[in-house]
């Protein structure tokens, strides 16, 4: 396909546009890039001038021994639970008057 002598005029028309809209292009995004730095150091100024919150201690080896106490500790929940259950299903054999035994008058 051959270029025809008006399409070079147009061409060479637009050849400045072309140009210009290249170099926005390339302009844009080092000032999207300076933009961005200077959003970071200013956040980083105002970090270093402000009083944050602190942040709570990471989990040290410590943690481990936490975890074996926590499994212990659940076993021995899971006994409680299951000896109230066990009581509680002998309890249902007996009937309880709900006024009765309740309540302790200490006033005299």
């Amino acid at each position: 396909m051959s270029i025809k002598p008006i399409d070079l005029q147009t061409l060479f028309m637009h050849m400045n546009q072309v140009g210009r809209d290249q170099a926005q292009q390339k302009q844009g995004l080092h000032l999207q890039q300076i933009i961005a730095g200077n959003e970071l150091v200013r956040e980083s100024e105002q970090k270093d001038s402000s009083v944050n919150q602190a942040n709570p201690l990471s989990d040290g080896p410590e943690k481990i021994h936490e975890d074996d106490e926590e499994s212990r500790g659940s076993k021995k929940r899971k006994q409680g639970e299951e000896e109230k259950k066990e009581l509680k299903e002998s309890s249902r054999n007996y009937y309880n008057d709900p006024d009765l035994g309740n309540k302790i008058d200490i006033s005299g």
